[in-house]
């Protein structure tokens, strides 16, 4: 278990480090706009305070069309914020 969990780990280093930031970053506005649209589930932006979407966008530099990969995605995670909607 310990070796998997060390590969996995590995792995995802390895794979983050061809990350490159988006040419022209989400700006705040834009940010905002997007986590305020009726479109997100009333569920998810109940759990903003506690999660802090914003930061999390703002930090990752993505984009408008750039592709995202979330290794560990689960129930209601991060990856919800990069979909395109």
């Amino acid at each position: 278990m310990r070796t998997k969990a060390t590969l996995t780990l590995l792995a995802a280093f390895i794979f983050s480090s061809f990350i490159t930031h988006a040419k022209t970053t989400l700006s705040s506005e834009q940010i905002s706009a997007l986590l305020s649209s009726a479109e997100r589930p009333v569920k998810d932006a109940a759990r903003d305070e506690s999660r802090q979407p914003e930061k999390i966008l703002a930090f990752t530099g993505v984009g408008a069309g750039q592709h995202v990969l979330d290794f560990f995605a689960g129930v209601a995670g991060t990856a919800s914020y990069f979909l395109k909607r």
